[in-house]
């Protein structure tokens, strides 16, 4: 595996959060979303080809989430909390 597709699975994942914040902003609350709800629910994300995503959000009294990425055929799962 290069380490190019797991450089964007990195990347992408950092991207979603800082989506994921655009969103907080925008609609109150965080998303929790997968792969292609990512893609077409976060404002202005794109998902590299081969790249598999979930967020996980908790809208409790102290809002947050958790998301993690990885490339298909990796090794390497990233975590962003």
């Amino acid at each position: 595996m290069s380490l190019t597709i797991h450089a964007r699975a990195k990347s992408d994942l950092r991207n979603a959060a800082n989506c994921e914040e655009a969103y907080f902003v925008a609609i109150g609350e965080y998303l929790t979303c997968a792969t292609d709800t990512c893609k077409s629910q976060l404002p202005n994300f794109r998902l590299s080809p081969g790249v598999t995503m979930r967020i996980a959000a908790d809208n409790g009294p102290h809002p947050s989430f958790i998301g993690t990425a990885s490339a298909a055929g990796g090794t390497k799962t990233f975590t962003y909390n």
